[in-house]
């Protein structure tokens, strides 16, 4: 990856994907309170397959989205990637209170990332079983 390491890109996006989990969350608080004071609908502050871009990519991001998407990944599969991705970087950048913070955190981002990958082959799989009445 060019300029700077994937630790680096991570804790570069963190601040991005911290706002838009905070967003997520302040509206989906709001709306299970019945608050008429939220964002309306068309005005929430997460990305919505209607509007794309309010997750505001990295360049870096933008191409890792096209390198998954590429193998099979879903738009929103590709968006989950990247914004574990961030997810990551934001849990990295916090101070650490135990020496296996890092190792152990790293197989639980390595396990949501395993489970992404997984769903493109699965799908493809899934469309190889025998339809009803017929025979394979």
């Amino acid at each position: 990856m060019q300029g700077g390491t994937r630790r680096a890109m991570l804790r570069s996006a963190a601040v991005v994907g911290a706002s838009a989990t905070v967003g997520t969350a302040t509206a989906k608080s709001a709306a299970a309170e019945g608050s008429s004071s939220g964002p309306e609908e068309d005005e929430a502050p997460f990305r919505t397959m209607a509007r794309p871009d309010d997750y505001h990519w990295t360049e870096e991001e933008k191409a890792e989205r096209r390198r998954v998407i590429s193998v099979g990944f879903t738009e929103a599969e590709a968006d989950c990637w990247v914004l574990v991705a961030r997810a990551a970087g934001a849990f990295l950048d916090l101070p650490q209170v135990h020496p296996s913070d890092i190792p152990e955190s790293i197989l639980s981002w390595h396990d949501i990332q395993t489970r992404l990958i997984y769903r493109p082959t699965y799908r493809a799989y899934r469309e190889t079983w025998p339809k009803p009445g017929t025979q394979d």
